[in-house]
């Protein structure tokens, strides 16, 4: 898909990982998973005695998934502002999300 956006020149919103180096002037953001906090409570869980039973989810709100943007395509601050705030909106939950 990043490919054919980039024949295209079109953007390319990257997910689960960083795309905005495969991709420096297609990806102008990836929502992209960080694995610290479930690994650290993972560990905590283990040391503390305690070995499985427990389910994680990743989200905004607990730092399982984190929005990387790209230091080369220029996002419209028109935009920037409003993802900000979608961001804010989801983390303090007044934003629901289906």
């Amino acid at each position: 898909c990043m490919n054919a956006a980039q024949e295209r020149g079109l953007l390319y919103f990257g997910v689960q990982g960083d795309w905005t180096e495969l991709g420096p002037e297609t990806v102008p953001a990836t929502l992209a998973y960080d694995w610290s906090p479930v690994i650290n409570d993972l560990i905590a869980t283990y040391q503390a005695g305690v070995a499985g039973g427990k389910v994680y989810n990743t989200s905004l709100q607990n730092g399982g998934l984190v929005l990387i943007y790209s230091d080369i395509v220029e996002i419209p601050e028109e935009a920037m502002q409003a993802a900000e705030a979608a961001i804010q909106g989801i983390e303090d939950g007044s934003v629901k999300l289906p």
